[in-house]
């Protein structure tokens, strides 16, 4: 009786030996494939890291680009305003003496373009004077 009782231990051993190695051989083909998979990754995120970089550098000249057309309008804008600001000087100031003298019929003798005066605390500027 012994020995059936020893081979049945026996086989009870084998079989969980079996299922040991089973087990064992299984968790290291999930080892292998997740290894796999993390080597996968990590490619892919040293790509994407490339690409990000890449971006980065096209936003940064892109902005200096941007500050540098946004730098050039402002000045255009700028001599765009000082030339508005002459503009009586411009087209009035040439052609005063005779409008004054067509509308009026008076003699200009003096023409100042933009002057300023000082009167007390006050002071006033002027685009065109006819005398």
């Amino acid at each position: 009786m012994q020995d059936t009782t020893t081979e049945k231990r026996v086989d009870r051993l084998e079989e969980a030996l079996l299922e040991m190695v089973y087990q064992s051989r299984k968790t290291e083909m999930n080892l292998d494939r997740l290894a796999k998979e993390m080597r996968d990754f990590k490619d892919e995120m040293l790509i994407f890291k490339d690409e990000m970089k890449d971006f980065k550098d096209e936003m940064r000249v892109f902005k200096d680009e941007m500050r540098a057309i946004t730098k050039e309008m402002n000045k255009k804008w700028g001599d765009l305003a000082n030339k508005l600001g002459t503009l009586a000087e411009d087209i009035v100031a040439p052609g005063i003496s005779r409008a004054i003298e067509q509308a009026f019929g008076l003699d200009v003798k003096e023409v100042s373009v933009r002057r300023k005066r000082k009167m007390g605390e006050r002071s006033r500027e002027y685009d065109v004077i006819a005398v």
